[in-house]
């Protein structure tokens, strides 16, 4: 319930409905706030804990797409406890690797802490300072002949519907946090980003990319809006999925756009797909009753051991 403070006392509002969620990365985005939401049993607009947790975690991601047969970019993990400041030994875990190198936060959105490496000094600095941000770094080569598309799935368990497929382009050697948003019109957030939809792309290529969009949302139990990022190498001819965003920048609206969703259309579909989602879990038996302690006389006995 939302109460006003006024004084001392507080003052009823009004009951809370539905959560919309526009909280991005960290505990809004990794299920934290979205297990909290839920054991008050409330709708929301939301991919749920397991998903969550799953989709922010860029290495977990990739471990259940290489279990779906969806290829991701060629990456090595690497652990802060077992780092230690040894960059040798991390050089000895890339020694398959050619460089240029791209480094990465496991656990972080919007591009913060990613650096592009051109060499080994570059990627001993981009290393330490990934660190800074998680304890876990993902290293991956980049993809030669890079294009970037994007596309947006909206739904739950039940129903999904695929949004325009988008390509980006980015300034610098990766798409940025500034490239995202705080070129040009700081208000419109995302929708800065040099971008053409629908994408100019291969009917094959197009199908592929839907294809591998509904498989990830299904499997990795998606709801709401989640807009999932991929690569193609225009040099091996192969489609790579980079990363699931459970929460995307401006709510992914503007991939909607050429079908005729405007802003307010994606808030409503968001609340009906919610609303028949929590439905749905709502009819699963979530209590169970058992007589199981009657059997001891006294209650149970605890011996406590020194």
């Amino acid at each position: 319930e939302l109460y006003k403070k006024k004084g001392k006392k507080f003052i009823y509002l009004s009951k809370i409905f539905f959560v919309f969620f526009a909280l991005h990365g960290g505990i809004g985005e990794n299920g934290s706030v979205q297990g909290y939401i839920e054991s008050l049993k409330i709708p929301h607009s939301s991919s749920g804990v397991l998903s969550s947790a799953l989709c922010m975690n860029k290495l977990t991601t990739k471990d259940v797409l290489y279990k779906l047969n969806i290829k991701t970019v060629k990456h090595l993990a690497i652990y802060k406890n077992d780092f230690s400041g040894r960059f040798n030994d991390i050089l000895d875990k890339l020694k398959d690797f050619n460089f240029p190198l791209i480094v990465k936060p496991c656990s972080l959105g919007s591009s913060i802490g990613i650096n592009f490496c051109k060499n080994k000094n570059q990627l001993k600095n981009a290393v330490n300072f990934a660190f800074m941000f998680d304890d876990c770094v993902l290293i991956e080569e980049v993809v030669s002949g890079l294009r970037e598309f994007n596309i947006a799935v909206m739904g739950n368990s039940k129903h999904q519907e695929l949004s325009d497929i988008e390509e980006v382009f980015s300034t610098s050697d990766f798409l940025t946090f500034e490239n995202k948003y705080l070129k040009n019109n700081v208000k419109n957030g995302i929708e800065n980003t040099n971008r053409v939809v629908p994408a100019n792309l291969s009917e094959d290529i197009k199908a592929q990319i839907k294809e591998y969009a509904l498989k990830a949302f299904v499997n990795l139990n998606c709801k709401g809006i989640v807009r999932i990022d991929f690569l193609y190498s225009s040099t091996n001819k192969e489609l790579y999925l980079n990363e699931v965003n459970t929460i995307p920048g401006s709510l992914a609206n503007y991939l909607w756009k050429t079908k005729n969703y405007n802003f307010k259309d994606v808030l409503n579909k968001l609340y009906e797909y919610g609303i028949e989602q929590f439905n749905m879990d709502q009819k699963n038996i979530i209590n169970f009753s058992s007589n199981v302690l009657s059997q001891f006389e006294d209650g149970a006995q605890l011996k406590l051991i020194k």
